[in-house]
């Protein structure tokens, strides 16, 4: 039987999710923007209000009742509408919920970061929320601005 090769496996991995991949490296990269509302993670809205707002953009398609990626042609992206039980805690199985206090977006580190933070600020804008870049952190929107 051949030896497993950690990287040609990462790289299949990658293609099965269709996640981005950086051909410089030996894993894919990724960025994280997190949409919150300024009150805190214990502040709900209302889901279907949002999804008819995401539904509307022409760079976005609809992967299942709580999930968003881009349509073709746009660069790759997984936009998470959630409903987090702790500022630090939060997952979802794509099921759908009525009420959400998080919108997780993850972003491709090979794409130009400008179209990314349009979207997000496009989207906090919209709620009246904040957006902020997770690795760096600093703020792409605050609902104040």
């Amino acid at each position: 039987m051949p030896e497993s090769d950690p990287v040609l496996s990462m790289r299949i991995t990658s293609q099965i999710l269709d996640v981005p991949w950086r051909k410089d490296e030996n894993f894919p990269m990724y960025c994280y923007i997190s949409i919150l509302s300024p009150s805190g993670w214990n502040t709900l809205s209302d889901t279907e209000r949002l999804i008819t707002f995401l539904r509307e953009q022409p760079d976005l398609k609809q992967i299942n009742a709580m999930s968003f990626g881009a349509a073709d042609g746009w660069p790759w992206v997984d936009i998470a509408i959630l409903n987090a039980n702790s500022a630090d805690s939060w997952s979802s199985d794509g099921s759908f919920n009525p009420r959400f206090n998080r919108v997780e977006m993850v972003c491709s580190d090979n794409e130009p970061r400008h179209w990314y933070e349009e979207l997000a600020a496009k989207i906090a804008e919209f709620l009246q929320w904040d957006a902020v870049e997770e690795d760096e952190p600093r703020q792409i929107y605050g609902h104040s601005k």
